[in-house]
């Protein structure tokens, strides 16, 4: 009688379910690292945004005030000026600084942070003649 030898070995069965699986788990931990970047994408946009925002604002007002905070929530809806209220996302500090002693130049710099995360999320800034529209 002959012997017929169809189809996989176990063996080669399972290092076939191994490569599978190692394939599979570098995915997983490539779309953990794109959806991580897209989260840190989106803020960095918003607060570039709020930044710019405000720093046109400061530009073409007659505004004399020097500086102020604003806070805002994950989606970049205002929520308080002022005092740190609850459940911010992004806190957007303004300052308004004569360019020289004497100057009527003023540079304008706003810089949002985020809540919990170190350092800036976002720097902009602008020089405007004082107590004139550009």
């Amino acid at each position: 009688m002959a012997r017929v030898d169809a189809g996989f070995t176990l063996v080669e069965t399972l290092i076939a379910t191994a490569i599978t699986i190692v394939a599979v788990a570098a995915l997983a931990q490539l779309f953990v690292m794109s959806s991580t970047a897209n989260v840190n994408a989106k803020a960095t946009m918003v607060a570039t945004i709020l930044a710019q925002d405000k720093l046109e604002q400061l530009l073409v007002t007659k505004s004399r005030d020097r500086e102020g905070t604003d806070f805002f929530d994950g989606r970049g809806a205002w929520i308080a000026s002022g005092t740190s209220p609850p459940g911010w996302a992004y806190a957007r500090h303004w300052s308004a600084e004569p360019l020289a002693a004497g100057s009527s130049l003023v540079v304008v710099t706003v810089i949002v942070s985020r809540s919990g995360a170190a350092g800036e999320a976002a720097r902009v800034a602008g020089v405007r003649r004082e107590g004139s529209s550009p």
